[in-house]
């Protein structure tokens, strides 16, 4: 039997600098959890300009209903962080609504 994937939203909180003006704080994030949700992956590897090679894994979040997601989060998969690749969709149907994005992690 196949383990479930632990996927969580990862959302910065909002700081204020020495200025008084609010930031993105990543110290101490929120996590929402996304029970029964799916990642699969597509991977590729790309050859960055200086001949060093540079990794990019490509992978698609399917999650049960409309789920509060958006570009600018990042989503954690079994404690690998990715980010969101554009605007995540929402898919309604007649029995089913769900959530699709892709999430992206370069290395190298």
């Amino acid at each position: 039997m196949i383990a479930p994937q632990l996927v969580e939203v990862v959302r910065p909180t909002t700081g204020v600098d020495s200025y008084g003006d609010p930031f993105e704080d990543w110290t101490h994030p929120t996590r929402t959890r996304l029970p029964g949700a799916t990642v699969q992956a597509r991977d590729s590897v790309e050859t960055a300009g200086d001949g060093r090679v540079r990794i990019v894994t490509t992978r698609v979040l399917y999650a049960r209903g409309l789920v509060d997601l958006t570009a600018a989060d990042r989503v954690d998969v079994d404690g690998v962080r990715f980010q969101v690749d554009g605007e995540p969709a929402a898919h309604r149907g007649a029995s089913i609504a769900y959530t699709s994005a892709v999430l992206k992690r370069a290395t190298g």
